[in-house]
């Protein structure tokens, strides 16, 4: 195992020349991981042990008509194939009048537990509400004025435990909230001690944001697949099988009576009848393309928006359908084969 000696310590021309010492790199390789001197100078801000900067292909997904406006899609991504596959879905989807979206409002959770919590104590919390607005307003002041702010508490008892879940639903906007949320959580702890006579085990951001989702739908006309399909290929055939390979992502049960197949990341499927890298590829180039932190809060998984997309999936399948699948084409009652 290679050593590094109080490497934290080093300012970032330090860090650089005992890597250089430490460890076998190539000079190509020490070409690709540096840097111009105004790149290292922001990476030495935004990250600490800061030594060189990683360059990721930007491209230009175009032709997309999301709720009737024109649309270009910067995505910044290393897999080969993504953006013309999704400018070629793009192109076969303004026919019927391109995607449609829909949204949620911006609800994110702050969380406080407590624990040796009486049943009186729990129906004190439940009333709660105007005192933790009180508490919470100067800190959501900005929030507020535009749109934002407190929303309602929500309070569980962990079942066999003595241990409460008090959820303080703010309403973040555009923001993604999470230090917003951490410091309400903790703003909250004596609030909530007192009302409750319980005592805190932890106030925390919820990471689940079940409560701020978004969505999307598409129709493609057969006439539109048929149009990207080898000559002599049939549109309608072409979306039966599209339809049914999605429905057949949600009837594949193993021995226990699980479904074989997880989460379809589904933009268009005509070449492969229903499941595609091209919904993940689209999501992290773009979040990537802006610069937003893809990890989020205390995350240490690399690929969060992924690790998100499978829990909700997850979590709606157990909800709706055991074995339903998060994306589902479907063939529509207009010649046409939809995604919702």
């Amino acid at each position: 195992m290679t050593s590094l000696s109080r490497f934290h310590h080093l300012d970032k021309t330090g860090c650089r020349d005992q890597l250089k010492r430490t460890i076998a790199i190539k000079p190509s390789e020490w070409d690709a991981l540096s840097a111009t001197p105004e790149l290292l100078e922001i990476a030495d801000v935004m990250v600490e042990s800061a030594v060189g900067c990683v360059a990721v292909p930007l491209g230009i997904a175009e032709g997309f008509l999301i709720d009737r406006e024109e649309i270009v899609v910067p995505m910044a991504i290393e897999e080969p194939s993504v953006i013309a596959v999704a400018s070629f879905a793009a192109r076969l989807a303004r026919v019927s009048g391109g995607f449609h979206t829909w949204a949620s409002d911006s609800l994110i959770a702050a969380q406080v537990f407590l624990e040796e919590v009486s049943p009186n104590g729990e129906q004190l919390l439940q009333g709660c509400a105007p005192r933790v607005r009180q508490t919470l307003s100067s800190s959501l002041a900005s929030l507020e004025k535009r749109g934002g702010g407190f929303r309602e508490v929500r309070v569980a008892r962990l079942p066999g435990t003595c241990v409460v879940r008090v959820e303080v639903l703010i309403d973040v906007r555009d923001a993604m909230g999470a230090n917003r949320l951490n410091s309400a959580a903790e703003l909250l702890r004596p609030l909530l001690q007192e009302v409750s006579g319980g005592r805190v085990l932890m106030s925390i951001l919820g990471n689940e944001a079940r409560d701020r989702i978004a969505g999307a739908r598409v129709e493609i006309s057969f006439e539109a697949v048929e149009a990207g399909l080898p000559d002599g290929a049939d549109g309608p055939e072409a979306a039966c099988r599209i339809s049914g390979g999605s429905g057949s992502s949600q009837l594949q049960p193993d021995a226990w009576g699980h479904t074989r197949r997880a989460a379809s990341h589904t933009v268009l499927a005509a070449r492969n009848g229903g499941d595609n890298p091209c919904l993940r590829g689209d999501a992290d180039g773009g979040h990537r393309r802006v610069g937003n932190d893809r990890c989020g809060p205390a995350s240490e998984n690399p690929l969060p928006l992924e690790r998100r997309g499978h829990y909700y999936h997850a979590r709606e399948r157990h909800r709706r359908h055991p074995d339903h699948p998060l994306p589902a084409w479907s063939r529509a009652a207009v010649p046409a084969v939809k995604l919702a």
